[in-house]
């Protein structure tokens, strides 16, 4: 996870689910990089990622294996 310049956005949420950013919610590291395990299959999941002052991104996925999305946070 970026900014519009490229930097990496530490601290963002990965929200999962209805009930928005939580203490135990996924977090971005110093690269801006998250980590999750979901099992692959037919199901939908809908991701969700926020911080203050910049844009939320969603993004709907199956997923089929390993997948990598990358997102930028636009100001706002």
């Amino acid at each position: 996870m970026v900014d519009e310049d490229g930097a990496p956005i530490e601290s963002a949420c990965v929200v999962l689910g209805p009930n928005g950013c939580k203490p135990f919610s996924p977090k971005t590291d110093e690269r801006g990089y998250w980590f999750i395990d979901i099992a692959e299959g037919h199901t939908t999941f809908d991701f969700f990622f926020e911080i203050p002052g910049h844009r939320t991104v969603w993004w709907r996925v199956i997923p089929e294996g390993p997948t990598q999305f990358n997102v930028v946070l636009a100001k706002g």
